[in-house]
């Protein structure tokens, strides 16, 4: 097969740089998944909802040190992961209604 036809186009809804490392970014592609990246397009973590159907990442941030990485799903949770780890912190509800996108306080590293 051709490398064109092994290839598929997928949305990018995120796309940030990791604060304090500019080689790295944080890649929300509507999927359950989440990942952070190289500049290069080598996978250095991924982050999931752990959900089948109904958590698919409709955005993403990361907090201004690069401690935390955010991902608010279809289903209206905002996912909490450790950069570093990977793992989930925390999860809460933020809306019954889809969400566009989201962002952090520029000065609070909650």
């Amino acid at each position: 097969a051709s490398m064109s036809s092994s290839l598929r186009e997928v949305a990018v809804n995120t796309l940030q740089l990791l604060p304090g490392n500019p080689e790295q970014l944080l890649v929300c592609t509507g999927s359950s998944q989440a990942f952070l990246m190289t500049v290069h397009g080598q996978l250095v973590r991924s982050f999931s909802s752990g959900k089948v159907s109904g958590g698919d990442f409709l955005c993403a941030t990361i907090s201004p040190q690069g401690k935390y990485v955010y991902c608010v799903g279809e289903d209206g949770i905002m996912y909490v992961f450790d950069t570093k780890g990977g793992q989930l912190e925390s999860v809460v509800t933020v809306s019954d209604a889809p969400v566009m996108s989201i962002t952090h306080h520029p000065h609070r590293n909650l």
